[in-house]
């Protein structure tokens, strides 16, 4: 009689160990890498947005001639509109990148939520100051708060909502004076 003979192997419950182990393994290395590319995608918003910005007063100072940047909340984009005649888009509108949202808007101190907000940027590249609220896909939430003769944008957590109306109240104090 023949004895069935053994090939070496791995049992089912060596399998599912080294199953396992892979599995927890993947599963560090993906909560590892998701924060630096959270980080990443807000960092790129953020820049974008700057670049837009500038870019917006650079072509109304070379141009000499006034445009309006258009910040619409309920298609979610933000345009570069020439105020002549026919009221034309200057350039491709900026569309936000997938989970980013334009929560509200913010001009003197005046805060918007829905609809259209035509911020005039003056041929020497002056805009009013405004801020811009955002929300991401984890629920992460920014300020951006561009100055409007300079044009300097400064980054503020969502949180910080008091240091925003802060600053537009000094604004309209020193208008008052």
């Amino acid at each position: 009689m023949k004895h069935a003979r053994l090939t070496p192997g791995f049992t089912l419950i060596e399998f599912l160990g080294v199953l396992t182990l892979s599995a927890l393994i993947l599963a560090i290395a993906a909560a590892t890498l998701t924060n630096p590319l959270r980080a990443a995608t807000h960092q790129k918003l953020v820049t974008t947005i700057t670049d837009y910005d500038r870019d917006t007063r650079t072509l109304a100072r070379r141009t000499n001639r006034p445009l309006r940047l258009v910040i619409d909340l309920d298609k979610q984009q933000i345009a570069r509109v020439d105020p002549g005649e026919n009221n034309e888009a200057a350039g491709q509108p900026l569309r936000l990148d997938k989970g980013w949202q334009i929560q509200s808007v913010v001009v003197d101190g005046n805060e918007l939520e829905q609809g259209r907000v035509a911020l005039p940027c003056s041929n020497m590249g002056t805009m009013p100051t405004h801020a811009l609220k955002f929300s991401g896909p984890e629920n992460e939430g920014f300020w951006l708060l561009s100055i409007g003769i300079s044009g300097q944008i400064t980054e503020y957590e969502a949180e910080d909502e008091k240091a925003i109306q802060d600053v537009f109240e000094a604004l309209q104090r020193r208008d008052a004076d």
